[in-house]
């Protein structure tokens, strides 16, 4: 799961949260810095750290964003506030899916690769 960081900060806005509780609760896999909040929902194709990722789907979220993980608390928040302007169709999108595209992968070394902080990412295909 791939979360832009501004869309953290965009919920802030929306209500007060401990920004760490809040980026701890949503269990993203990647989370990518610069940009624009929920810009990754035109995203279709990334290469990160050289490596192709195919944007597969908006990640669908469910209660387990409310848990707290270092308390192990059930809220409400943030699903509350997501499903105020990211619900679709019944479904609280926000995130994307990825997979990774090693059939694309034309650099040396394909089989083993590190994702880091501070790694480029660049999106192609960015769907209209």
């Amino acid at each position: 799961k791939l979360i832009p960081k501004k869309n953290y900060f965009f919920c802030f806005k929306k209500k007060k949260y401990d920004s760490r509780n809040l980026i701890e609760s949503f269990r993203a896999n990647i989370i990518i810095g610069g940009g624009v909040a929920h810009e990754e929902d035109g995203w279709n194709n990334l290469v990160i750290s050289q490596k192709n990722f195919q944007a597969t789907k908006p990640c669908n979220r469910c209660k387990m964003i409310c848990v707290d993980p270092n308390t192990g608390k059930i809220g409400f928040e943030p699903l509350k506030t997501l499903a105020t302007y990211r619900r679709q169709m019944g479904k609280i999108l926000f995130g994307q899916l990825l997979c990774y595209e090693e059939n694309l992968d034309y650099s040396s070394s394909s089989s083993d690769f590190c994702i880091q902080v501070d790694s480029i990412v660049e999106t192609i295909n960015k769907i209209k």
